[in-house]
């Protein structure tokens, strides 16, 4: 490993829960309280943000609008590939390094104690 590079509490200050995709699909579909809000079978092609918002495009044109984006799309994650292209311009040398030493394979969820 190239430095300390582990998710740990300690590296990034909250708890970690590793499960199966399929629960965390399910803990995210029960705590959506708008299920009109929720897309399915679309394809992303491209993610955008700013201080205050993030953008999806989807193959069919459509755009969808949020607070955050989570990634629950699988090992071959147009989500992840996004955002690797997004951090590369802004922390090259970071994004290089991280994604030749590691390889991520399972959703992951990051929540605060105060969730």
């Amino acid at each position: 490993m190239h430095g300390s590079t582990a998710l740990t509490p300690t590296s990034t200050g909250y708890d970690l829960e590793f499960l199966p995709r399929s629960d965390a699909l399910k803990v995210l579909y029960n705590h959506v309280k708008d299920k009109s809000r929720l897309h399915h079978n679309k394809t992303l092609v491209s993610v955008e943000h700013s201080e205050s918002i993030v953008a999806v495009k989807c193959e069919d044109g459509s755009l969808y609008k949020g607070d955050i984006l989570i990634g629950a799309d699988g090992v071959n994650s147009v989500v992840r590939e996004e955002l690797w292209r997004l951090a590369a311009s802004e922390v090259p040398d970071l994004v290089e390094r991280d994604r030749n030493g590691n390889n991520y394979q399972s959703t992951l969820i990051i929540r605060s104690a105060d969730c």
